[in-house]
């Protein structure tokens, strides 16, 4: 009896280390083929994230590449400047950024975007033939010999009626018709098609964002239950994780970054100056403001408001060191925090924001000449409000100095 026993628990305890060994490598292949799932998803999600970020500038350099063109349209009839006509058709016929952002949106978007995209590609034909003709108003107005006109404007046709107008009646008649209704209208159709487009794209790009966030969440939990099982898979765990979190480190900064400009916002201000908030370290601190930013919303709208504040931002970010932190703070309020920063940098912030105002002012760029007044102020302590309050008096300075300028806060304080 006693040797039944043993040889039952010799066989119970062989079944005991097979059924062990089994779930063993059960749980290794399964820790493998969950590892490649999560793969598989964080690299999906990676491409969702990639979509999310090529939406947002497919939109803003269509919109920017559509107002250039009206802008150099205004600035022809206005002024009568063929650099403006040139600017034009260099835009249409060489850079051609707009038709390439639209290819690019054309192949990339889907059967509930198809509509919107048709009828703003229909929106944007009808603004340049509408643009075409006032070309055309204008030369014929100003004397340019067809021989010495574009094609596209040489190939346009005058009704007969608007041919026996006189020059001035012509000018005239061109500016009716780039600042009239219809051609506004068209404008604001395009921009909501785009606009539509941009947010039925946006729902379905987060859609997918979660449910590939929820497949990994999912993933992952079963990824801490087998690693406990089976200690020795830990590096499968480990890698995977690490992919992840990558991920979501992607996502997250989103939530620190200005919808608009893509800069950082007020929080991620709060959060770094908190940061930096009485310590012994060297700092500059910068407040920005768009001169007279209201007017520009008054005379143009807030579509081209909104694409001056783009504009703005990205000209400014190029000017400084990645370790620096630029924020907006509200409306065209812009901040800077410049760690490692000491007072003898201060010629050359003024001259980079001399700069900066140089190139947001020319007449070339996308957006309405426009300018900065700035206020600087440095620090030994890291930031404290005595530094934001001699940034703001610095700001109030350059203001009063007649704008377009950087001023520094004198004397520094330690």
């Amino acid at each position: 009896m006693k040797k039944i026993s043993e040889k039952v628990i010799y066989y119970f305890s062989r079944i005991q280390y097979y059924i062990l060994f089994g779930v063993a490598v059960f749980s290794l292949l399964f820790l493998i083929f969950n590892t490649y799932r999560i793969s598989i998803s964080g690299k999906r999600l990676s491409v969702v994230s990639q979509n999310y970020r090529q939406a947002e500038e497919d939109a803003f350099f269509y919109n920017t590449a559509s107002d250039y063109l009206t802008a150099q349209t205004h600035y022809f009839v206005v002024n009568n400047d063929l650099q403006n006509l040139l600017n034009y058709f260099n835009e249409i016929n060489i850079t051609k950024r707009r038709e390439a952002t639209f290819n690019r949106i054309k192949t990339n978007t889907n059967e509930k975007c198809s509509e919107f995209i048709d009828s703003m590609k229909t929106h944007s034909d009808n603004l340049t033939k509408t643009e075409f003709y006032v070309f055309k108003l204008v030369c014929e107005a100003i004397g340019i010999e067809q021989n010495f006109q574009p094609s596209e404007i040489s190939e346009t046709k005058l009704t007969d009626e608007d041919k026996k107008l006189k020059k001035e009646e012509q000018i005239t008649k061109a500016k009716k018709l780039i600042y009239g209704p219809e051609y506004q209208n068209e404008k604001l159709q395009m921009k909501n098609c785009l606009k539509n487009y941009y947010d039925t794209l946006i729902e379905d790009i987060k859609s997918e964002n979660d449910s590939y966030t929820k497949k990994i969440n999912t993933y992952t939990m079963l990824e801490h239950i087998f690693v406990i099982i089976l200690f020795s898979s830990l590096l499968f765990f480990f890698l995977a994780s690490k992919r992840l979190k990558k991920i979501q480190k992607i996502l997250t900064e989103k939530n620190t970054r200005d919808t608009l400009t893509g800069v950082r916002n007020r929080e991620s201000f709060d959060e770094i100056r908190n940061k930096f908030m009485n310590k012994n370290k060297n700092i500059a601190f910068a407040m920005i403001d768009i001169d007279f930013f209201k007017e520009v919303n008054d005379t143009y709208g807030h579509n081209v408001g909104d694409t001056v504040l783009k504009f703005t931002a990205s000209v400014i970010s190029s000017y400084f060191r990645e370790d620096d932190y630029f924020f907006r703070i509200g409306g065209d309020e812009f901040a800077m925090i410049l760690p490692d920063c000491t007072q003898e940098s201060k010629d050359t912030l003024i001259k980079k924001f001399t700069f900066i105002n140089a190139a947001l002012s020319n007449k070339e760029s996308p957006i309405p000449e426009c300018t900065l007044s700035v206020g600087i102020a440095f620090s030994t302590i890291g930031y404290t409000e005595k530094l934001q309050k001699c940034a703001d008096v610095a700001l109030y300075q350059s203001k009063k100095a007649g704008r377009n300028r950087a001023t520094v806060y004198q004397p520094y304080f330690e």
